[in-house]
């Protein structure tokens, strides 16, 4: 009897199995796709155009902190917020209802935002929701050269005074909401009734933003510098309405009013003593300078080629340019290393050169030089395709140098090549100078006579020379 009740289970098991099997059902709910309908518009909350850029500024601008180096005092204020501010672009994520007296679902969908497109949008908010009041001589906007860097040392000092990040804070919120939307994305069916409103609707990424100010006093010239900066406070997905599309291209903007106070104190903080000390720096590009010479001349700039013509085969563009990390820039080729485990000069390539840009010829590239000799260089070996020296002078005179050759083969458009780093200094060893020499043969040719080719090789050698201070 036993042995015919279990055969008699096992049967039940397997055509229970089977009814799942042919039946497409899922045992236990595994696997299970819920099917929901469409989301009645009445229980949607709406976010409409009056909502939006909600101004909140404080009585008086908030002094969060203040400090000073040799040239510049410092100071970081919080202004106020903006909320309920689209942190993507309003218009391409709508879509229009027309009431025809029944009902209609529309699907809508929560897109992704990308950290460019936060970037821009914020910045934008916060350029047409701020102004300026001050009696002292003021103006918006940091001196090409000190836009990055200032911007570094606000956030720096913003992370480190009120705990948010060990490094930059506003950077990596928009980084952050970018990540939330990646996360978030979603199609919902919405059921739109008879009673429903005419107009253009949609899920648009919203946040609010808190508001600073960074304004740099120099001491010298006895002038202040601001610029605006916002943090993305909090985030989520709005469902938006707008009765035209006026409403959404020409959203108005009330502004937080920056008031510079008069009497400012004198920070007692030092720069180093503020910013944390993984803050980043960021990169100082510079120019070399560059010389054409004689073919065959061991590329000495003191020999020029005779032909106008050759020489102007490099006009109107530069193969490459030098990128300083961990330092900033004191005045024109004079520079303080603010942190050494950064500190690197790398050789940014700016064309593809194999295909430079044609100056009166119909192929223009970087050719394979067999010179072996560059004039005031300890170069020995072949030039190749580019090659690069570089002597380091410690205070001490002490002197080292280093070189590479052929380091610009195939290289194309943001290829970087790094000439020195921090693992390269001597240990305990202040640097007084870097003299750095880039050089390349470039070949341009075209069809002339009778569709002969004409062929040229035309050297450079290109020069920058770093001075550092502490």
């Amino acid at each position: 009897m036993k042995k015919r009740m279990k055969t008699l289970i096992k049967m039940l098991v397997v055509m229970v199995l089977c009814g799942y099997i042919f039946t497409g059902c899922s045992l236990f709910g595994i696997g299970e796709e819920e099917q929901s309908g469409p989301v009645e518009i009445d229980s949607v909350p709406i976010s409409y155009a009056v909502d939006k850029y909600s101004v909140q500024p404080k009585e008086q601008a908030a002094l969060v902190v203040s400090f000073k180096d040799e040239g510049n005092y410092y100071y970081l204020f919080d202004i106020g917020a903006i909320n309920n501010v689209p942190l993507e672009k309003v218009g391409p994520n709508l879509k229009e209802y027309v009431n025809h007296g029944q009902e209609v679902t529309i699907t809508f969908e929560k897109q992704v935002a990308t950290e460019e497109g936060v970037t821009e949008t914020v910045g934008v908010t916060t350029e047409k929701s701020t102004s300026l009041t001050s009696t002292k001589s003021c103006k918006v906007g940091f001196e090409i050269g000190k836009k990055d860097l200032f911007k570094v040392y606000a956030e720096g000092a913003y992370s480190r005074t009120t705990g948010k990040s060990e490094t930059t804070a506003w950077s990596e919120t928009y980084a952050e909401t970018s990540k939330y939307s990646e996360q978030n994305t979603e199609t919902i069916q919405i059921s739109f009734s008879p009673s429903s409103e005419n107009g253009f609707y949609g899920y648009t990424l919203t946040g609010n933003l808190q508001i600073y100010v960074f304004a740099v006093y120099d001491v010298q010239k006895d002038t202040y510098s601001v610029e605006y900066y916002s943090d993305i406070t909090n985030y989520w997905y709005s469902f938006d309405y707008f009765e035209n599309s006026d409403e959404f291209n020409n959203l108005s903007f009330d502004a937080i009013d920056f008031v510079l106070p008069s009497d400012l104190p004198v920070p007692t903080q030092n720069l180093e003593d503020v910013l944390p000390s993984e803050v980043e720096y960021p990169k100082i590009v510079s120019q070399m300078e560059r010389y054409n010479c004689n073919d065959g001349n061991q590329y000495n700039k003191a020999e020029e080629e005779s032909s106008e013509d050759w020489k102007k085969r490099h006009n109107g563009f530069e193969v490459g340019e030098l990128n300083l990390y961990g330092c900033i820039n004191k005045q024109e080729n004079v520079f303080t290393i603010k942190n050494m485990e950064q500190f690197s000069i790398k050789y940014h390539v700016l064309e593809n050169t194999e295909n430079l840009p044609r100056v009166g010829t119909q192929s223009t590239r970087l050719n394979e030089d067999t010179e072996t000799r560059a004039m005031g260089t300890n170069i020995s070996s072949k030039i190749g395709f580019g090659a690069y020296w570089l002597r380091v002078t410690y205070t001490d005179d002490v002197q080292e140098q280093y070189n590479r050759t052929n380091i610009l083969k195939a290289a194309t458009k943001d290829t970087y090549v790094e000439l020195i780093n921090s693992d390269m200094i001597k240990n305990g060893k202040e640097i007084a100078k870097i003299e750095v020499v880039v050089l390349y043969e470039i070949y341009s040719g075209g069809p002339g006579f009778l569709g002969i080719w004409w062929n040229e090789y035309t050297n450079w050698r290109c020069e920058y020379t770093y001075i550092f201070e502490k």
